[in-house]
């Protein structure tokens, strides 16, 4: 099969989902910036800026300098613990949280530390 054809057949497969978008794989290949989480309980229909419904227990991340869909792995610099995420939510907020590059699901967040640690300084790879 010519390389080309083999190159389109993902493209295609998504075609067939209208539900799966490709992943946008823009942003820096890696970043050293904090990380927050969000997701209270009782936020039940909430949904995400790409129009997904918000499920504060799922491996996600809102990130402004990555595109919808993009595969992040998130380690926390202090104890090189890692999760890795789909960017499926815009945040945070650049002029009130600058230093901030991601806002971690409460689930995401607690694999890397206790949710009362509020903000970790973190090294975030993109990997797709």
């Amino acid at each position: 099969m010519p390389r080309r054809l083999i190159a389109l057949i993902p493209v295609a497969l998504l075609a067939l989902h209208p539900g799966v978008a490709a992943a946008d794989p823009s942003g820096p290949p890696t970043m050293e910036c904090k990380a927050s989480w969000y997701g209270v309980e009782g936020q039940p229909d909430r949904m995400t800026a790409y129009g997904e419904k918000f499920d504060r227990l799922a491996m996600t991340t809102g990130a402004r300098d990555w595109g919808h869909n993009t595969l992040l792995r998130v380690t926390w610099t202090g104890s090189e613990t890692s999760v890795v995420v789909r960017v499926n939510d815009f945040s945070p907020n650049a002029q009130a949280h600058p230093d901030r590059c991601v806002n971690l699901t409460w689930a995401a967040f607690g694999v890397l530390a206790p949710q009362s640690a509020g903000v970790l300084p973190v090294r975030v790879e993109r990997l797709n």
